[in-house]
């Protein structure tokens, strides 16, 4: 019995001392733990402190650089009797300026300098086509004088307020060994635009003016789209199709869905069971809608004028010739002039032969010939008194 309680002794004495041995080591941690944190709030201060050191001498750098740059308060261009002068007023004396060139254009830069507000002016005097003056990111204004021609010549004369940039205008020179050659081309560019018409109203009328539809194909269209029938010159009309034909031996259209339109030469009515020649048509006018009344009992879907050439007051010859597929072969000519010496009388004769083998396999063959001839007198009364 005694021997069990002096085990028990010993047992609750071992677990009481390795208690106490993990208390220590608690205990010890935990002061470890305050020392760090005790030290980290006493070195966090001085670290601060450190960096606020710092920031305070960036700022006062970046005030002292500030400080440091001039304000230019004024820019003004006055004219002398050598030219112009730029002349640019600071609240203290400027920084020595640098000059360069580029392309037409004169660049100073004046460093340590700001600008109250930018500057510009377009075409202060000859020979300076544009003046611009900015403020750049690294402290700088840069000011640049644009030529008309070349680069201007500046000549740089400091104030006790500024400076003053003296601008001569520079002359484009070439490379010395030709001279400048200046060639100038005038002439005259035909068009397809018509402004006046007769159809419609017999009158030479504007357009513009004239309630009815009138397209007007001219000359110049059936010269260079090289036109040997009607069908072909109103191909540039819309609403016009060529109708029944008859094998392809005399003209016939449609005009907004009326057959057998009337076709006029020179706004009288003519055969409608033949070919129309072109060789001495000066333009086409196509009439559309009913008021092709006016020309008579005709289809009301409109009407075809046909517009002779007029005789020229100058002597002219034109002789032509056109080759094709299926054997075409169609020379023409074309003579007008005065018939007296004050051009009062004139003429003018037109013909033509054409000759082809058709494009079907049996005998359709076509030869035509045409002349025509036109005269016309001006006969002008004396003013009465």
């Amino acid at each position: 019995m005694g021997s069990l309680l002096k085990g028990r002794a010993v047992l609750s004495h071992l677990v009481l001392t390795s208690r106490l041995s993990w208390l220590a080591l608690l205990v010890w941690a935990n002061l470890g733990v305050v020392a760090e944190g005790a030290i980290a709030a006493s070195e966090a201060p001085q670290r601060s402190s450190a960096a606020q050191a710092s920031d305070s001498q960036s700022d006062s750098r970046y005030a002292q650089v500030t400080l440091l740059r001039v304000e230019i308060t004024d820019i003004r261009v006055e004219t002398t009797e050598a030219g112009a002068e730029l002349v640019i007023t600071a609240t203290d004396e400027l920084a020595a300026s640098t000059t360069t060139t580029l392309g037409n254009a004169t660049i100073v830069e004046i460093p340590g300098a700001a600008l109250s507000e930018e500057f510009q002016s377009a075409g202060p005097v000859d020979g300076i086509a544009f003046i611009e003056a900015t403020e750049t990111t690294d402290g700088q204004v840069r000011i640049s004088i644009t030529g008309t021609d070349a680069p201007p010549a500046i000549a740089t004369r400091v104030t006790p307020t500024g400076i003053v940039l003296g601008m001569t205008p520079s002359i484009a020179t070439g490379d010395g060994t030709d001279d400048a050659i200046r060639l100038e081309v005038t002439g005259e560019q035909d068009s397809y635009t018509v402004d006046n018409a007769t159809t419609g109203t017999r009158t030479n009328t504007p357009l513009f003016e004239v309630p009815q539809s009138i397209q007007v194909i001219p000359r110049i269209i059936l010269e260079q789209q090289q036109a040997t029938s009607l069908n072909e010159v109103l191909r540039n009309s819309p609403g016009v199709i060529q109708g029944n034909t008859f094998g392809g031996s005399r003209d016939n259209f449609t005009i907004r869905g009326f057959e057998n339109a009337t076709i006029l030469r020179d706004g009288f009515q003519s055969r409608q069971d033949s070919f129309r020649e072109t060789v001495n048509v000066e333009r086409v006018e196509v009439l559309k809608g009913p008021a092709a009344i006016l020309f008579g009992n005709i289809e009301p879907g409109g009407a075809i004028n046909l517009v002779s050439e007029q005789p020229e007051d100058e002597f002219a010859v034109e002789v032509a010739t056109q080759v094709g597929s299926y054997g075409l072969i169609r020379p023409t000519f074309d003579v007008t002039g005065p018939v007296n010496s004050s051009g009062s009388i004139r003429y003018r004769l037109n013909g033509v032969y054409e000759h082809s083998d058709g494009f079907r396999g049996f005998e359709t063959d076509l030869e035509r010939y045409f002349v025509a001839f036109g005269r016309v007198a001006h006969i002008c009364l004396p003013a009465l008194q």
